[in-house]
This record gives C-alpha cells, structure tokens and sequence, in this order.
C-alpha cells in the first residue's frame, strides 16, 4: 500500500536535506544519503512547513498537494503557497479550457512517473540504500501512477467518456468505476470553480495544476530531454515543425463557446453556494463583461461578412 505522505507531516518530521533539481526522479542519486526521515519541502522557509503540516494533519491538503520527498521542484502545482491577499478569485479555466487543464494534469504526472520510475534502474548508489528504502520507492512510484490513472479517469470524463467506457477499460463493471472515481470527479469540479483555497494563513491550490503557463514551458523541455529524437512522437513533431512544443501545440484553446460555458458555470456555482463576497461577485462580472463583449463582437463581424 502506498505511503501516506500526510501522515509525515503531521509527526513533524524534521527537514534534513533537499535534491539537485538536475536528478528528479533517482532515489539515491538526487540524495546525498538516504534517510527514513528526510524530508524535502521544496525550499520553504519554516513557517510555511509548520503550516503545511497543520493543514495535512487536518485533511486539508489533498495527497497529491503534499511534499513528497526528492519531489521535483520544478511542477509548480505541488502545494502551491502564497500569502492569504494573493488569492486569486477567477476559476481555474479563464485561460485554458478545462479539458486542456485535465489534459495537462495527465502529461503532468506522465512526466513524473517516468522520472520516478527511471529511479529504479540506477545501482550506483545502492551501498547507501536498504530494504526499506526499496520498498518505499516503489509504493511511491505506484502511488504516483494511480495519481495518473485518476487523472486520465478526469480527462476521460472531459473528453466525453462514459463510466462505462472507463469500466471497460480498467475491467471492472460501470458502477465499480462510478463509485472508485465520483470522488475524484466531484474535487475536480470543485477545484475548477474556486482553485485556490485558504486555511491557517496559507493559499494553496486545489488545482492538479497550479500554474499552467510554467507547467506547459517545462514540459515542453522536458520533451526535448527525455525523448530519443528517434523516438516515433518526436520524429512526428519534428516533421510538423513542433518538435519544441509536443505538449502546448496539442492542447486545446478556448472558444468563445468554451468561455461562456464557463461563465455559466461560475455564475451557478456562486448563486447555489449560498454565500458569495463581493470581490468574488465584481470578478465574475468583470469576466462575463469582457466575454459577452467579444461575443458581441464576433456576431457583428460574422453578419458584416
């Protein structure tokens, strides 16, 4: 069974170390010596690990958003913080579709199960490690790959995707995957409409990914590193002249379609919550402002044409 990392943190585990960014992913080699209490929390200074302890202990972070350790520094949508009057109140897809977001969940944790699991092949350092140090590497890179498939589950739903198309595919009957997954499906959509969240004096994401922008840049390098140029994905790239974006160039845009649907939803979700601030209100109409404008814009060109 894979490890709970939030039980860790609620012990207070001190912080002994960190990891060269340049060797994410190797259990011994991005370590200077393995340790069952090294922690790594991505440089945060030690109000911040106090804080992200309280809020694990609470249930408040979902496992995903906890520091793991040797997690890379470099996926930004890991236990995003920031000061509570940084909170930002737009939905998660005012840039990027929602089924871009699902999408770049997915290549996200792509991207770190491979690193992980390239963890495994390296001996070099193996004098330095021992039984349990094995063990718990791999229920971690295990973890990381159900994290995967729950988010492929999301994309798949995004995409349009039946439960009992997912049942078939995971060969298990409709319900079991409806009932494995709503969950899953029901912290998604929550997320999509408040992204960010505030608790004990930290803003943390409640988003796969916290910052598209920096996600979708990194992986596209990550491509360009990880990939053997005669690998079939990049030949095919290469060919269509985006072998430097094999990630950003497949990701859907928006269309005003897309954005007034989610005008939509924001707009039901704040009249059905109950209670909704005045900032949250002025953000909404801001957007819907600017939406239903460029709308309007495109109809006069359409019929000028």
């Amino acid at each position: 069974m894979a490890r709970d990392w939030s039980d860790d943190l609620s012990k207070g585990e001190a912080v002994q170390g960190g990891c060269e960014e340049g060797n994410v992913g190797r259990m011994h080699a991005s370590c200077s010596k393995p340790s069952r209490t090294l922690r790594h929390y991505h440089g945060r200074d030690p109000d911040d690990i106090r804080r992200v302890r309280a809020l694990a202990a609470q249930g408040l972070i979902e496992h995903q958003n906890a520091p793991r350790r040797c997690r890379p520094r470099r996926f930004a949508e890991v236990g995003a913080l920031s000061e509570p009057d940084t909170i930002n109140l737009d939905p998660a897809d005012v840039k990027y579709p929602r089924r871009a977001l699902s999408r770049l969940a997915v290549c996200s944790s792509g991207a770190e199960l491979a690193e992980q699991a390239a963890g495994h092949v390296n001996t070099t350092s193996d004098p330095w490690g021992d039984a349990y140090e094995f063990v718990e590497y791999a229920a971690r890179t295990v973890a990381t790959a159900q994290e995967l498939l729950t988010r492929a589950v999301v994309h798949a739903r995004e995409l349009g995707g039946s439960w009992a198309d997912i049942g078939d595919a995971l060969s298990i009957t409709t319900a079991d995957a409806e009932d494995r997954y709503r969950e899953a499906i029901a912290r998604w959509e929550e997320a999509l409409d408040a992204p960010w969240a505030e608790a004990h004096g930290v803003v943390y994401s409640r988003m796969p990914v916290a910052d598209p922008d920096f996600t979708i840049d990194y992986l596209d390098r990550w491509c360009l590193t990880h990939l053997a140029p005669a690998d079939a994905a990049r030949s095919t790239a290469r060919r269509h002249g985006v072998e430097e974006q094999m990630v950003s160039t497949g990701l859907p845009q928006h269309t005003l379609l897309t954005e007034m649907t989610s005008v939509a939803r924001t707009a039901t979700y704040l009249t059905t919550r109950g209670v909704c601030t005045g900032p949250e209100w002025e953000a909404y109409q801001v957007r819907k402002a600017d939406v239903y404008a460029r709308a309007k814009a495109q109809l006069r060109e359409s019929y000028a044409d």
